[in-house]
């Protein structure tokens, strides 16, 4: 019998190569808005909501950060928020621009 943290590193190659397969429809999409200079608040923030799931892995993050450089000169707003977001899921320690304000 396998032990669990076999089991667990198993697993999590197994939810990084399904992250693989979804992301170059994901691309396409960051390529289209970059490309087009699609400024469409809600389309990018759809993107970027998706994308969340993708930045565990390397190329998706990469993806992510495009997408971000790019929204940040129309919405930044927008991409602070999701910087946020990212930072609270893969980087707890890293405190948010509005926690420092509360100290």
């Amino acid at each position: 019998m396998k032990d669990f943290v076999e089991e667990v590193g198993e697993m999590l190659m197994q939810i990084n190569e399904l992250l693989r397969h979804g992301l170059p429809s994901l691309e396409a999409r960051v390529n289209h808005v970059i490309k087009y200079k699609e400024k469409d608040y809600n389309k990018i923030d759809r993107i970027l909501s998706d994308l969340l799931d993708y930045t565990q892995i390397d190329e998706g993050l990469a993806i992510f950060k495009r997408l971000c450089r790019y929204s940040y000169t129309i919405h930044p707003e927008l991409t602070v928020a999701y910087i946020g977001h990212y930072r609270e899921m893969y980087d707890p320690d890293t405190p948010c621009n509005d926690e420092e304000d509360d100290e």
